[in-house]
């Protein structure tokens, strides 16, 4: 390994992200950089969460707010029940200055609102100027006697509902109706929304009463619904606040038995009057009007009970933000102490190891490193991991010069193995191609004897095609030869025959001379004839004898010639077998032949791939023998390097 690739020159990689920002800082710079972003991380949910106290808690400031201006509201809603109950009355002169007076404390109530609602903002105060302003057209109205009983009950029920839904915004825009406390938003809905609508339900009736219009069974049933329906909402309500509000059940208890009360003594005078006809309107009235100061007294109970609640939360909220506040710049103190005594503790022995590692970097391994037991963290692990490294490279070292020498000593025997092993190697790369030269000879002059072999097959073909029309050329020859045979002892039988007849002949003219001479003259004629006659059939017997034995003679010889011919066909047939014989082993050998031109044909090529991995590995002992030479030379150059490194002091 030369200088340029040893382990000190830093990779492209490396290269590519030493060119970062983050890179050319120091570490006492990165650790400052991390212990900023630590801060500001921990500064961030901490200015969160105490925005979200402080947001809470401005909450709960308008919150508290908001409870005087639903007093003031449900004072100017009772004002307004009272005018309601003084308009209903007969017009009497007691009854119109209670109607009066009635009159002027709804706007003496309204203008308290008016200026209980300054910190609401001018929309809610305008949206109260309009509702007091219809107070006064009401009441003008009234003065004037424009309205009747029914038609005065129905202007206050609509002047009352839009004074309630005016109420539902202003508590909307104070965030009562939006608390997440679920004790306070129970009492809130029950003391804030649910208790006026029960005192206006109770006002309505009180005032139905005193109109002595209880015969409208509508508006006594309209009543009555609303003020069962909100008294029952109430009582849940209570309930609800009671379950999660455990230091204050006796309270919200005490209130739900109050609203069950006072709805069981409203249903049973609605129902006395109803079985009664004549029941006293002035005891209803009295009834209604004192539920109506028990619901008064109730709101007022629960109006105290949610500002309780609320202030106990805003101090609770309070002290929570500040002991937060204290904790959490307690821990901002210890982390930034912590951060310090780390970036000390760090930046220590992190110079040290720097030190260490430039001088190994240079090849010093005969220092040794300061003791760190007493550090047991990872600064501590790395020197000790340090220490253990230079260690173990002065061993390395030593063996790696030890181990150069020997290497070198054992390159200088591979290069002359090498170098026989070459010459060897060219010697029977010279004896292959020789041997492929014969081979290749050989191979050729097996095709000549497989051509030759299909030669001499094809003309064995040939002459056993010949023999065989030989031997059918004799058999037939044969055929005719006994046909003679069979025609000539026919004929000696045929002559035997005419011998045969010649001798009866000669036996007939015998007798018939016999019989000529016992005629005596008589029979001289016939004996001449019969002299003739022997003598004729004497001849006739004569040449069937001479015809018989020349026939015999022929037949004999003809007998002789069909044997001779019988034996010639017998030879023809072996001289067929032989030739088909030895057709059948002239294609055998052809055969025989043709493989083993083929196998001498594969024998050839695999010799001649035998020679060129012959040269081929000709070709590999140089490069062995190059490469030996090489790594002689890396040993001696890794002999050199060693020995640059210091593995002892200096004395």
């Amino acid at each position: 390994m030369s200088r340029s690739e040893s382990p000190s020159s830093p990779s492209p990689y490396q290269q590519g992200v030493s060119a970062g920002w983050l890179e050319r800082l120091s570490l006492r710079q990165r650790l400052g950089l991390v212990a900023l972003l630590c801060l500001a991380l921990s500064l961030l949910p901490t200015g969160q969460l105490a925005r979200r106290m402080l947001t809470e808690l401005d909450q709960l400031a308008t919150e508290r707010a908001g409870l005087p201006m639903n007093e003031a509201w449900q004072l100017s809603l009772r004002a307004l029940g009272a005018h309601r109950l003084a308009a209903a009355k007969p017009p009497q002169p007691e009854h119109e200055a209670q109607r009066r007076q009635a009159a002027a404390a709804l706007a003496q109530s309204l203008a308290a609102l008016q200026d209980a609602l300054a910190p609401a903002g001018e929309a809610r105060r305008g949206e109260l100027r309009a509702l007091a302003e219809q107070a006064t057209a009401l009441d003008g109205a009234l003065q004037r006697r424009e309205l009747d009983a029914a038609a005065s009950l129905e202007r206050h029920r609509r002047l009352s509902r839009q004074m309630f839904d005016a109420l539902d915004r202003l508590n909307a825009d104070n965030g009562l109706l939006l608390e997440p406390e679920a004790a306070a938003h129970f009492s809130i809905i029950a003391g804030l929304q649910l208790a006026p609508q029960i005192g206006d339900a109770l006002s309505e009736l009180s005032a139905i009463a005193a109109a002595a219009a209880v015969d409208d069974v509508a508006s006594v049933a309209a009543a009555a619904a609303r003020y069962n329906e909100a008294s029952h909402r109430l009582q849940l309500n209570l309930a609800q606040a009671r379950e999660r509000d455990p230091q204050r059940a006796a309270d919200y208890e005490q209130a739900g038995e109050a609203a069950a009360r006072q709805q069981a003594m409203v249903n049973e005078t609605l129902a006395a009057s109803a079985r009664d006809p004549a029941y006293p309107l002035e005891r209803m009235s009295e009834s209604f009007a004192q539920a109506a100061s028990l619901q008064q007294a109730l709101a007022q109970q629960v109006l105290r009970t949610v500002d309780q609640r609320l202030a106990e939360r805003a101090r609770a909220l309070r002290h929570g933000t500040g002991l937060t506040l204290t904790a959490v710049l307690a821990g901002l103190l210890a982390i930034g102490w912590l951060l310090w005594r780390c970036i000390v503790g760090t930046l220590r022995p992190v110079l040290q190891t720097i030190a260490l590692t430039e001088r190994i970097a240079g090849g010093d391994l005969s220092g040794a490193v300061a003791p760190t037991s007493s550090r047991r963290d990872e600064m501590g692990r790395v020197l000790q991991a340090i220490d253990a490294m230079q260690r173990r490279l002065r061993g390395l070292v030593q063996q790696l010069q030890e181990a150069s020498g020997r290497i070198h000593r054992a390159a200088d025997e591979i290069a002359a193995g090498n170098q026989d092993l070459n010459q060897r190697s060219e010697q029977s790369a010279a004896r292959m191609q020789q041997a492929a030269g014969n081979v290749e000879l050989l191979s050729r002059t097996v095709a000549q004897t497989a051509d030759a072999a299909d030669e001499a097959s094809r003309l064995a073909g040939s002459a056993a095609a010949a023999a065989d029309h030989g031997r059918t050329v004799v058999g037939q020859f044969l055929g005719t030869m006994n046909a003679i045979s069979d025609g000539s002892q026919r004929i000696a039988e045929i002559t035997g025959v005419i011998d045969g007849i010649a001798f009866q002949t000669n036996i007939l003219a015998l007798n018939a001379a016999v019989e000529a001479a016992r005629a005596g003259e008589q029979g001289r004629g016939f004996a001449v004839v019969a002299a003739e006659v022997r003598a004729l059939a004497q001849r006739s017997a004569a040449a069937a004898r001479e015809i018989k034995g020349l026939i015999g003679g022929s037949v004999e010889r003809i007998e002789q010639g069909s044997r001779q011919i019988g034996e010639a066909h017998q030879a023809m047939l072996g001289i067929a077998q032989g030739v088909g014989q030895v057709d059948q082993m002239i294609r055998r050998i052809a055969d025989d032949a043709k493989q083993e031109s083929t196998r001498m044909h594969a024998l050839s090529e695999a010799i001649a791939q035998i020679d060129q991995m012959t040269q081929q590995n000709a070709a590999l002992v140089e490069q062995s023998a190059a490469a030996a030479l090489s790594m002689n030379r890396q040993a001696r150059q890794m002999s050199d390097l060693a020995g640059e490194f210091r593995l002892q002091a200096e004395q």
